[in-house]
């Protein structure tokens, strides 16, 4: 199993905290909102 988390241009360090954990992080520059993350989290599990 795979946890994949999406950083939706956060400024807190939650992609980097959840890398550290072995997440795989999918990183947006700026916030692009919800759909956008959805979208890309289902990409990415399609892989």
């Amino acid at each position: 199993d795979k946890v994949v988390v999406c950083d939706d241009g956060s400024t807190d360090m939650t992609g980097e905290i959840a890398e550290r954990l072995g997440a795989v992080v999918i990183r947006h520059e700026r916030n692009l909102g919800y759909g956008a993350a959805i979208s890309s989290l289902f990409k990415k599990a399609r892989e």
